[in-house]
């Protein structure tokens, strides 16, 4: 019996082609995404592995995984149009913290404004 990590190394020979088809794949067996988004991690595409952990919703891990790895080619409205759909005001908060104090100039963009502004609303509107 194959595990995971035996047919990432010996029969498919890991490229993010393989990797892409793996999660195609795989949105039926979870099992098979995640050998697509170990072979990505594997191959240090870190900007895509970051892309599929915040289109899957867990774009807490993928601010982790971007700060560890120095990726900063991801747009901060894909994490924080993320965290607001999650409607946790306590995670959008963390989100808007972690891009406020390690981006500069992120306070005076666009995107602060718009989601502090959401932020502020739904605080409000929880504490009438």
């Amino acid at each position: 019996m194959f595990t995971g990590r035996t047919v990432s190394q010996q029969i498919l020979e890991p490229s993010k082609e393989v990797a892409m088809q793996l999660l195609e794949s795989g949105r039926q067996n979870s099992r098979t995404r995640k050998l697509g988004l170990d072979m990505l991690r594997q191959l240090s595409l870190h900007h895509d592995y970051v892309l599929l952990l915040v289109q899957d919703g867990y774009y807490l891990e993928a601010l982790r995984y971007a700060r560890k790895y120095k990726v900063s080619t991801i747009r901060p409205s894909l994490f924080l149009e993320s965290a607001c759909t999650s409607n946790d005001l306590q995670n959008l908060a963390a989100v808007l913290r972690f891009f406020s104090d390690f981006i500069p100039g992120f306070r005076d963009t666009s995107d602060h404004d718009t989601y502090y502004r959401i932020l502020s609303e739904r605080n409000s509107s929880i504490a009438a």
